[in-house]
């Protein structure tokens, strides 16, 4: 009876650590031309405040475009931009803020662009309007 306990017990916390993924549903991409460029990310944060329109929400992240190896990038991403995952060859939605240092991700943009915004490496260009962004895990 006790192993049985147990058994159950073991199935549910594992059956809970896999449903709490943040993987949503299988998607498909918004865009399916290339991507502008693959980068990794180094640092990602979000930035809350409150704006001459109100309050905001977005993510930061700079990025390394090879052959740099230092961060040379950056993008601000607003809640809503389209970002999904590709694992094992299925492509599923998730958010903006999923996004973490070290991952691996491919992205479109279009013609926005500053150099030497605060939200990316002193210098360097950072992308703004970003049209979609997949994260290679």
């Amino acid at each position: 009876m006790r192993s049985k306990i147990c058994l159950l017990l073991c199935l549910g916390v594992t059956t809970l650590a896999a449903c709490s993924s943040s993987l949503g549903p299988v998607a498909t991409l918004a865009l399916s031309r290339p991507p502008d460029f693959a980068a990794t990310v180094a640092r990602i944060g979000v930035e809350r405040g409150i704006g001459p329109d109100g309050a905001y929400s977005q993510v930061d992240a700079w990025l390394v475009i090879p052959p740099s190896r230092v961060a040379n990038a950056g993008l601000v991403m607003a809640k809503t931009t389209p970002v999904f995952v590709r694992t094992d060859g299925a492509v599923f939605s998730s958010r903006a803020d999923d996004i973490k240092a070290g991952d691996r991700v491919e992205v479109w943009h279009d013609f926005r662009v500053a150099f030497g915004a605060a939200e990316g490496p002193p210098g360097s260009p950072t992308y703004f309007n970003i049209l979609q962004v997949v994260i290679d895990r």
